[in-house]
């Protein structure tokens, strides 16, 4: 066990989300050597806050995360093993380690699609997520999502539907019943041959800085991200843009002109993201690479039983209205005061200097480099840092605003 120690002490003394984890194992021959030095090199920029951190080289806190990992028939999931090797090739800030349960599987021989929505849907983004997914992962695709409730959790319960093995990213602690309106999805997600993932110890809750953490890892993992209906602000587009800037695909299903609830996602369309209304649209860009893995008959079949399951599901109640709750609850309440997420503590004098700017207002990357008198490139890094901590987020057009 003191090896597997060793990495979530490492986890911990730099915290989730943290790019130095890859360029300390660099730097150091074994994760041993890591844990055995009393001092770091200056070419891996680490924090006061992570320099004390890895001089407290006690693994009490860390053999107890695995003793509750190891009560849940739970996983760590290290550089090295295949699945690790697999699905975080080539990704910036790939995660030190994660925490994992379900069953292994190394996902190496098909291609995984992140399929991502909003919470707030409307009867069309239900239909078009259900049918993609299912033809997904009829089609051979692996089936990637952070399991929230709306479409998250309809994309991977549909994938489930039509025979598929899911991976799902929590924003929490793997132990922890976040949402719980989308436990039946997760206590059937572990049942059926997919993994539960995390990188947040054990009994974190889900704040809301870790949701950025979180959706890096659903893009980063992914060959590619489908977005099938988004508002202008969700963490769809936020997945969508960690998808385009790790290099992967980014997809969307166009949504109706004028409806709110698809405004996030028709503005990715215009900033060059790939039109598809089939599924059989992306396994068709991943098939020289997978041959064996994608049927494409087998996708349109489970697409039109997909549809044909909603179908009947909505005979059986009453019809929803044609406009989402939440658009008559935005006319008939007054928008609330909002307060910025305050900058973090160890963010660097750059990124504090971003951060500052940003309280007059969105502004592109360009014009912070011009309000801050910075690089384009040092923006670039403080503002993927600030994202990071859950302080900013990208609009539509590549505008930075500060969250609240």
């Amino acid at each position: 066990m003191r090896e597997t120690a060793y990495w979530v002490w490492l986890q911990q003394a730099l915290g989730a989300g943290a790019p130095q984890g890859a360029a300390l194992l660099k730097a150091f021959d074994s994760i041993e050597e890591v844990y055995a030095a009393s001092a770091y090199p200056s070419t891996v920029e680490l924090s006061p806050k992570q320099r004390r951190a890895l001089q407290n080289k006690s693994l009490d806190t860390a053999e107890r995360e695995l003793e509750i990992l190891q009560s849940l028939d739970g996983f760590l999931i290290i550089p090295g093993d295949e699945e690790y090797e697999t699905l975080f090739e080539g990704m910036y800030a790939p995660p030190v380690m994660l925490y994992g349960r379900g069953t292994r599987f190394d996902p190496c021989d098909v291609p995984r699609v992140a399929v991502v929505g909003t919470r707030h849907h409307d009867d069309s983004g239900v239909l078009v997520t259900r049918r993609l997914s299912a033809g997904l992962a009829a089609g051979g695709a692996v089936v990637v999502s952070g399991g929230a409730e709306g479409l998250d959790c309809e994309a991977l319960c549909a994938a489930m539907d039509a025979g598929g093995r899911c991976l799902s990213f929590q924003a929490c602690g793997i132990d922890v019943e976040y949402p719980r309106a989308t436990q039946f999805m997760r206590e059937r997600l572990l049942a059926s041959g997919g993994m539960l993932l995390s990188e947040f110890p054990m009994g974190s809750k889900a704040y809301g800085y870790h949701f950025p953490i979180r959706n890096r890892l659903i893009a980063g993992c992914t060959l590619g991200t489908l977005v099938t209906e988004a508002p202008l602000k969700s963490g769809a587009l936020m997945t969508a843009k960690w998808a385009r800037e790790q290099g992967r695909d980014v997809f969307v299903a166009p949504g109706p002109v004028g409806v709110e609830s698809a405004a996030g996602s028709n503005e990715l369309l215009k900033d060059g993201a790939t039109p598809v209304t089939a599924a059989a649209d992306i396994l068709m860009t991943y098939a020289l690479r997978y041959p064996f893995a994608i049927d494409i008959e087998a996708a349109v079949e489970a697409e039109e039983h997909a549809a044909a399951l909603l179908h009947d599901e909505r005979n059986d109640r009453a019809p929803l209205s044609p406009l989402p709750a939440r658009t008559v609850l935005s006319v008939a309440q007054p928008p609330e005061e909002t307060v910025p997420v305050p900058c973090p503590e160890t963010a660097s004098d750059e990124a504090k200097a971003v951060y500052a700017a940003l309280l007059s207002g969105g502004q592109t990357a360009a014009e912070l480099s011009r309000s801050t008198a910075l690089p384009l490139s040092r923006v670039l890094t403080a503002l993927t840092m600030l994202e990071l901590g859950g302080t900013v987020r990208c609009t539509a057009g590549q505008r930075y605003e500060l969250l609240s």
